[in-house]
């Protein structure tokens, strides 16, 4: 599976994607970066925002994660979670896709 971003394709909603969100969900695929958020900006584009750094546990970091979500602005984020499976605690790892859109942002944000 090839993540491609051309300047020409776009969404039905208009909404493009940058090089550099591309690069980030690459990076986060390929487990060299612990996440990423991202926002729709003015132009519309979705644009890339900020890194996820490693805090230290996998639950801190967890935490830490929803707790850094803007309070009023709608985020999109990736999050690469580690955990243990609860039958037989092997060692499980997903990539997590956070849509996020409290009730408090504005109509057009959203």
């Amino acid at each position: 599976f090839a993540f491609r971003v051309s300047s020409d394709i776009m969404s039905l909603s208009g909404i493009q994607c940058s090089e550099e969100v591309a690069a980030k969900w690459a990076a986060v695929r390929g487990r060299s970066l612990k996440g990423a958020f991202f926002h729709i900006d003015e132009t519309p584009q979705v644009a890339f925002e900020r890194d996820v750094s490693d805090l230290g546990d996998e639950v801190a970091t967890w935490e830490a994660f929803v707790a850094s979500f803007p309070e009023g602005e709608p985020r999109f984020a990736l999050f690469d979670y580690n955990t243990r499976s609860s039958k037989d605690e092997r060692p499980m790892n997903k990539i997590i896709l956070v849509s996020w859109s409290p009730n408090t942002a504005g109509i057009r944000k959203k």
